[in-house]
């Protein structure tokens, strides 16, 4: 399969590329000939001339606080090049995979979110990345959208990877306790794309549209520090006696509002793909182990 992987710098278009060595690949990075999403027809002529099976769209405008103050580059990212990408892959009867977010939904509500619920982000990320939904749906209603959460890896700055530099130079932190998730791996988000490539390849019958996908269990940010401290502990890197002090998010004077309880339940992909999610603690050792 030739595949073309967008966003090839990021957490996830790192792991891909691992993921997917074996495929004939163009990996693009904004900083790449045709790979920045503020010029989508550049970026088009680039997939024309490789001609891919696969489309993996794991780019996007990420700054959430920052997107408050410039919405149009959030847009223009978020939604237009997704737009037209996900056309182009229909035009030419291309296989699209577009990445989304758990900040999609507010995340007032006990239970898990499913893929059916309304959703009603907080911030100009998340009406950006839902609009960007809506948009590839709307022109190419085979495409897959995987919304994701918490996503994390050694190689890039994520709330893991700051858990461990906030370690190493102070004796005690606040970590809010009102914000509860699914820490994920960025290695099992590449493996789930694999499963989906897989089931493609061999033109085995799922269902296109909308996914959630995450790892097994949920937390708080504070029971992650938690966790992380008793590795680092374990491994004598830092003391027992290191703090981590349990804050509220209203504390943190942030431009963007963050949902509270944002648990997306993902056995609609584990059930059509046959895909046995590891627990969040597996993957968070994984990150840690390797980043230390």
């Amino acid at each position: 399969m030739r595949i073309a992987i967008l966003g090839k710098n990021g957490q996830v278009g790192q792991a891909c590329l691992q993921c997917f060595a074996s495929h004939e690949l163009l990996a693009l990075g904004r900083h790449d000939s045709g790979g920045d999403l503020t010029n989508p027809s550049s970026l088009i002529e680039r997939l024309e001339a490789f001609s891919p099976d696969i489309i993996i769209n794991a780019a996007a405008y990420t700054a959430v606080d920052r997107a408050e103050s410039d919405v149009k580059a959030a847009f223009d990212i978020n939604v237009i090049a997704p737009e037209a990408i996900a056309k182009f892959a229909k035009q030419k009867g291309l296989f699209f995979i577009h990445l989304s977010t758990d900040y999609v939904f507010d995340g007032c509500q006990e239970k898990a979110y499913t893929e059916d619920q309304g959703s009603r982000p907080l911030n100009v990320y998340g009406l950006s990345k839902l609009e960007g939904e809506k948009a590839v749906l709307k022109v190419n209603p085979d495409a897959i959208i995987l919304r994701l959460t918490w996503v994390h890896s050694e190689t890039h700055r994520n709330f893991i990877t700051s858990l461990l530099h906030w370690f190493k130079g102070q004796k005690k932190i606040s970590v809010v306790d009102d914000q509860i998730g699914i820490p994920t791996s960025a290695n099992e988000v590449a493996r789930g794309l694999c499963r989906i490539v897989e089931y493609y390849e061999q033109a085995r019958p799922f269902k296109r549209g909308l996914y959630h996908f995450a790892s097994e269990g949920a937390c708080s940010r504070y029971e992650c520090a938690q966790y992380v401290k008793d590795l680092l502990v374990e491994k004598r890197l830092i003391s027992e006696d290191f703090t981590i002090q349990n804050v509220k998010s209203d504390q943190f004077f942030l431009p963007a509002r963050r949902p509270t309880r944002a648990i997306l339940e993902h056995s609609k992909f584990d059930t059509t793909f046959n895909f046995v999610s590891q627990h969040w603690q597996v993957g968070v050792k994984e990150t840690v182990v390797q980043s230390i």
